[in-house]
């Protein structure tokens, strides 16, 4: 009985640090399929990720316990999430202030590369965690600093692979924002459950 209630336990932990993501994934797949992604634009990243991770994370919200905190929580989620998303955005203009300098010795494509993953890649999640603090306890462990920086190296080797191999149509445009969700999803989730995980790993031993 105590074997089977482990299991469940350890069932339920995984299931919280994987559900986001796939509710991204369907989010995504669910729109486009209905082809209505169109119409949100680009703002519809920053907002259905902080409302799914709202939603999946309220109780771990730092807000006192009473009927507003799942509310206060969400908003709060898609507040920072949209903060975030636009400060990613702005740092691309880095690109018409290094533009002449690095262009004559790296090439106007290389110097577009490299904006592109200082801002997606670092300026993005750097800040996405950062402010993320103000509503969840993200512990500063080896863990948490190990997870950012495969979450970084992840970043950039999928911004690697979609700089020559994005399609044409709007749904293929979308997917490195859409798998972008995805990884700062699960890496959040990891750093949010990273006690529960260590219990489980220990009890696995």
């Amino acid at each position: 009985m105590r074997l089977k209630f482990e299991t469940i336990s350890n069932y339920k932990i995984w299931i919280k640090i994987l559900l986001p993501s796939v509710f991204l994934l369907l989010a995504f797949y669910i729109l486009t399929t209905l082809n209505f992604l169109k119409e949100f634009g680009l703002l519809y990243l920053p907002i259905s990720f902080g409302l799914i991770i709202g939603i999946s994370n309220w109780k771990l919200s730092k807000f006192k316990i009473n009927v507003y905190k799942p509310f206060l929580a969400i908003f709060t989620s898609i507040l920072i999430s949209i903060i975030s998303f636009f400060l990613g955005i702005f740092s691309l203009g880095l690109y018409s202030i290094l533009e002449n300098l690095l262009q004559t010795t790296l090439g106007e494509d290389s110097v577009k590369f490299l904006i592109i993953i200082f801002s997606v890649c670092l300026v993005a999640p750097l800040t996405f965690i950062c402010i993320y603090r103000l509503i969840f306890n993200i512990p500063k462990t080896k863990f948490s600093l190990y997870v950012i920086i495969s979450n970084i190296i992840l970043l950039v080797l999928c911004s690697m692979f979609f700089w020559d191999n994005i399609g044409v149509n709007d749904s293929n445009r979308m997917l490195p924002y859409i798998l972008w969700q995805i990884i700062m999803a699960l890496a959040l989730q990891l750093i949010l459950y990273q006690n529960d995980l260590k219990m489980l790993f220990a009890n696995n031993k």
